[in-house]
């Protein structure tokens, strides 16, 4: 039972240094953007703007581009990453968890990890029309004859007919 409990980590302890600081500002200011540049972008406009001295030379001590990227793919939330780049629409409509192939990685078989309120209220409509069906003409809520002149109803041609005299005394 002791391998199943959480182990005490003190690297959160561990105080963040300057180049911790400089990273995820760079992260935050250029990959977290709508520019969406690249890591190694990213890193190079770091090295410009925090490690280069007033002439332009770079300084002797920097991180390393392995350091950067180990930094961001330990510290990278997707939700952010993708609201950053495209906004909040656009991961709502491309990169939520039940939509699009994210649904294949979510629920491998139809019916399985219903989590959204779509198939909670499509069960819904379901037993709703299940109930009504006896009481309603057709075979559903809605009749198969609802587009038939004269039908139950009514016929919607018919109903929209206006005539001179009915449309002179509106307008008058």
């Amino acid at each position: 039972m002791a391998a199943l409990v959480p182990k005490h980590r003190t690297a959160k302890d561990r105080p963040v240094t300057q180049d911790e600081k400089n990273i995820r500002w760079a992260v935050n200011k250029y990959v977290y953007s709508r520019k969406k540049n690249s890591l190694s972008t990213a890193y190079k406009l770091m090295l410009k703007e925090k490690y280069t001295d007033s002439s332009g030379k770079l300084l002797e001590k920097y991180p390393s581009f392995n350091q950067f990227r180990y930094w961001y793919s330990k510290n990278k939330k997707y939700m952010s990453y993708y609201i950053a780049r495209e906004g909040k629409s656009g991961f709502m409509r491309n990169h939520r968890v039940l939509v699009g192939d994210n649904v294949q990685t979510f629920a491998a078989a139809p019916g399985v990890g219903m989590a959204d309120k779509k198939g909670v209220v499509e069960k819904l409509f379901d037993i709703i029309q299940g109930l009504f069906k006896p009481y309603l003409k057709g075979a559903g809520v809605v009749a198969p004859e609802y587009l038939e002149r004269g039908s139950y109803f009514g016929d919607y041609k018919e109903k929209s007919c206006l005539t001179l005299r009915e449309l002179t005394a509106s307008t008058s």
